[in-house]
């Protein structure tokens, strides 16, 4: 298999992993979408961010790079789920821990699953990292 075509398929099962998202994430949030605007911004960025892994495969350094770029943004969209999920708290999301026998002094709370939204910024930044344009001295000598 060749550099590009490995490249294709792991740009295309991103996009797939973020269309995926944006689908989930619409259905969670169902009941929270009136109440609290801020729970589109997860299924907006989903649905973009799947548009920007296929115009990434785009050969354009400005277009890999501005993609790049917007994919990064996965991490920002990402701290501010967790901190919607945790309630400005972040600390409220080691209570997951408990389970798996780490003794954190917090008893689990109901709510939101307060470490999702960091499935977005590991998305985001893979995404970023997978885009980011070669450096052009290297693609020129080899």
């Amino acid at each position: 298999m060749t550099e590009k075509t490995r490249h294709t398929l792991s740009m295309l099962v991103l996009a797939g992993g973020f269309a995926l998202l944006a689908v989930e994430v619409r259905y969670h949030h169902d009941l929270e979408l009136a109440k609290h605007p801020i729970a589109w911004t997860p299924i907006v960025y989903s649905g973009l961010a799947a548009l920007a892994c296929l115009t990434a495969l785009s050969h354009k350094h400005q277009m890999r790079t501005a993609m790049a770029i917007f994919l990064g943004l996965g991490v920002i969209v990402g701290g501010l789920g967790l901190r919607e999920h945790t309630e400005g708290e972040p600390a409220k999301a080691l209570a997951v821990l408990e389970p798996l026998g780490y003794k954190t002094g917090r008893a689990p709370e109901v709510g939101p699953p307060p470490l999702a939204p960091l499935s977005m910024a590991g998305l985001g930044l893979l995404g970023a990292i997978l885009v980011w344009p070669k450096d052009r001295r290297r693609r020129e000598s080899s």
